[in-house]
């Protein structure tokens, strides 16, 4: 790409450089993607924004939204930044989890390190990423308890929204206790689209977990 972009100047410079208007400073012309002028890096700026529309157009088939929604409402930048904050094995963890790869029982008999698919808690047939997280199993309640006050600890020490924490914090309590039961109805103070259209809190929670 490099080597493309030089020839194109010497081109351009060989030939003779266009008239531009005498208010331009960007040289030779600007490249913008989604109306956002890129600067520098080239190649890493259309990486992140293709990796970015890929996830945008999977969070909004899985949620059944519009796309534009899912792109201009969301909190990107806050996204980026729990991602650069995040330790590495955090986000080899969560890099396997996304991919599929995360040692649950469908994946272990898959690579054939198991002869079943069971939940070695429950006893469920299919252990697969979702089961993990709302095994019904004593010993997976017990472990998720403490992680769920520890979460709401993080919160107040973030001086995290008060609407934002008790939306989270109030779904994935009722989540985990009765997955497929009636959702508790939460019509936080973020937004009118949120106030007009509460979000799903099993929805966002699949399409995230797989």
């Amino acid at each position: 790409m490099d080597l493309f972009a030089k020839s194109i100047a010497q081109t351009h410079i060989r030939n003779g450089c266009p008239d531009l208007p005498t208010s331009s400073t960007v040289g030779y012309g600007t490249i913008t993607i989604r109306g956002i002028m890129v600067c520098t890096n080239l190649q890493r700026t259309l990486y992140q924004s293709i990796h970015h529309q890929d996830m945008v157009t999977f969070l909004a088939n899985h949620l059944s939204i519009d796309e534009q929604l899912v792109h201009t409402t969301l909190a990107w930048h806050s996204f980026r930044k729990a991602r650069n904050e995040c330790s590495f094995p955090m986000q080899k963890f969560i890099s396997k989890w996304l991919s599929g790869d995360t040692a649950t029982g469908l994946v272990m008999k898959r690579k054939k390190q198991c002869l079943h698919a069971h939940c070695p808690l429950c006893g469920e047939d299919d252990d697969h990423h979702l089961h993990v997280l709302i095994c019904p199993d004593a010993t997976a309640v017990d472990f998720r308890i403490p992680l769920l006050t520890e979460l709401e600890t993080w919160f107040i020490d973030k001086d995290t929204y008060p609407d934002i924490a008790e939306y989270l914090m109030t779904g994935l309590t009722s989540w985990f206790e009765d997955p497929f039961g009636t959702e508790p109805e939460i019509l936080p103070a973020i937004s009118s689209i949120d106030r007009q259209r509460p979000f799903s809190h099993r929805k966002l929670a699949t399409a995230l977990m797989g």
